[in-house]
């Protein structure tokens, strides 16, 4: 089993998808498998991609499907994941080279307190990005932990109030070496009023603790207010 499934989902990243896979096929730590799946891009990712599978990475597994969305394509790279961790990182983002190995660092304290969600970056209420955080497979599994294959935006939402309704052990790590890069056309910033509507829907579905959907509404509408 290797230590780490890190799981990149494409669509039309060509303006960033070399920088992104050149920093993640060039990690320190080489316990680790790349999944790629590459979602129906119509740009010149697909080929950039190609010309990675054709160098015989031998972490590398490329899938390719019609565009499907972001959470299809999360949702089956967690199907294909055999690693002990899941790392997410988006195609428009980069990371340091021994990114993996500064997460390896900080396994064993995540074994002695048995802890299923390594929080990287800011408290657990506050993040829902998927890069935020490192999640162990087998809790994933058990719980049927997947993105809303329905929602084209703000999915990571939904899934991290289903993560932390599931009362997950965690411990938090400030932990540096992922670069994200802010786009102003960017899903959440570019959603239509039909996504919006669905997300403040299904807040109020989720199984996750009243003072969390509380305090994530506020955030989001302090969010769309800006």
């Amino acid at each position: 089993m290797k230590t780490f499934s890190v799981i990149l989902p494409v669509y039309n990243a060509e303006t960033d998808i070399a920088l992104c896979m050149t920093s993640l096929t060039r990690q320190t730590f080489t316990d680790y498998e790349l999944i790629v799946v590459d979602d129906g891009s119509t740009d010149r990712s697909g080929v950039i991609l190609d010309a990675f599978d054709e160098a015989d990475i031998k972490q590398l597994t490329l899938i390719r499907q019609s565009n499907k969305g972001q959470s299809v394509a999360r949702n089956r790279a967690i199907e294909a994941a055999k690693g002990e961790w899941i790392v997410f990182v988006d195609a428009d983002d980069y990371v340091d080279t021994d990114y993996l190995q500064r997460i390896a660092d900080i396994l064993p304290q995540a074994d002695e307190h048995k802890a299923d969600v390594l929080q990287l970056y800011k408290p657990f209420y506050h993040a829902t990005a998927p890069w935020t955080r490192v999640l162990r497979r087998s809790f994933v599994m058990a719980h049927q932990l997947r993105f809303p294959i329905d929602m084209r935006a703000y999915e990571d939402i939904i899934f991290s109030l289903h993560l932390w309704a599931t009362h997950p052990h965690h411990m938090s790590k400030a932990t540096n070496g992922y670069h994200y890069n802010t786009h102003a056309d960017s899903n959440s910033r570019a959603a239509d009023r039909q996504s919006r509507r669905l997300l403040l829907h299904r807040l109020w579905q989720t199984p996750a603790p009243l003072w969390l959907r509380l305090y994530t509404w506020i955030r989001i509408l302090t969010y769309w207010a800006l």
